[in-house]
Parts: C-alpha cells; sequence; structure tokens
C-alpha cells in the first residue's frame, strides 16, 4: 500500500531541515564566541553585545531557512552594510566564476561594455 502526501510537503520538510541546521548553526556560533542570549521560541535569539562605549547592545537574531534577520536598538546597519558590501564580489566570485568568465567572454566577442564586470577582470584572465 503506497502512502498518500499532501503536495508540497516534501518541499516544507526539506525547509524545516535547513532552518533547522540554521538553528543549530546559529546556537554553535554564539555558544564558541561566549555570548550570552536568550531564545523565547525556535529561532529567534536575543543576543547581548557587549561593548566599550555603551555597555551593551541587545540584538535579535531570527532565523529562517535561507534568512537571518539581524535588529538592534542602536543601528547596526553601518556594519551589516560594511560587511555586506565588501564581501560581495567574492562571494560572487566564489559562487558564479565559471558563469563570469562565460560572459565576459560573450561580452568581449560583441563588443558589449563590460563596465559592470571589471571588478571581475582578474578572472578573464584565468582559465576555468
Amino acid at each position: 500500500m503506497s502512502e498518500l502526501r499532501s503536495p508540497g510537503r516534501e518541499v516544507s520538510t526539506a525547509a524545516e531541515g535547513t532552518e533547522a541546521s540554521a538553528r543549530q548553526a546559529v546556537e554553535s556560533a554564539l555558544a564558541e564566541l561566549g555570548l550570552s542570549f536568550e531564545s523565547p521560541r525556535p529561532g529567534a535569539y536575543l543576543v547581548r553585545l557587549d561593548g566599550e562605549h555603551k555597555q551593551a547592545t541587545m540584538t535579535w537574531l531570527i532565523v529562517a531557512a535561507h534568512s537571518l534577520h539581524v535588529e538592534a536598538f542602536f543601528c547596526l546597519l553601518g556594519c551589516v552594510l560594511s560587511y555586506s558590501d565588501e564581501n560581495f564580489d567574492p562571494a560572487l566570485t566564489l559562487g558564479f566564476a565559471s558563469s563570469i568568465r562565460r560572459e565576459w567572454a560573450w561580452r568581449v566577442k560583441r563588443g558589449v561594455s563590460l563596465a559592470n564586470l571589471q571588478a571581475f577582470a582578474t578572472l578573464a584572465d584565468r582559465p576555468e
């Protein structure tokens, strides 16, 4: 006898597994860093970040399957912006190097502008 399943259940089970893995990763990182935190519900962490100028900044970390929401009373957006901006090109290089090389070659062959690919010029000189 075959098992009856509702449509889409396999997808939500996979997402639940991904979210559980993400929660485990956050909890491990917080423990390794020795940060004190409370978890009022699964995937939500209120973390105490001790500071030099301000005694502490309470920060919410809210985990989802494919995202991490960071919220703090005193705006940490500058730090988030700096980190994400500085690591954007290296992250693209890691994940999409071969695609970037193909795009570069396609544009060169057709004489299309390379202006928005200049950050990846070093990839054009490297073989796949």
